[in-house]
């Protein structure tokens, strides 16, 4: 199914929740990074692996021609390229 057969309004629909989990994520990277230094570091950690899960699951989505258009998959890859850079995933 090509994203010409899906309404645009379902493509865009998804295209807001993928901005909402990136920006969600974005929040949450920056709350690892100012964790004051006497917090216990392993929160830090299971923060930033629960990110790149998310991450993953995004980059799942945008694998999928049919779900966005084109050029909301060129913007989310690279929000999520920026996202990565934040929380040290390769």
């Amino acid at each position: 199914m090509s994203s010409s057969n899906v309404p645009d309004s379902l493509q865009q629909l998804r295209g807001d929740a993928i901005r909402t989990q990136i920006t969600i994520a974005h929040a949450l990277c920056a709350v690892t990074h100012s964790q004051p230094h006497g917090e216990p570091a392993g929160t830090a950690q299971e923060v930033l692996t629960s990110i790149r899960y998310v991450i993953d699951e995004i980059l799942a989505h945008l694998n999928q021609p049919h779900d966005l258009s084109e050029s909301a998959a060129r913007e989310l890859t690279q929000l999520i390229a920026e996202l990565q850079q934040g929380v040290g995933a390769d």
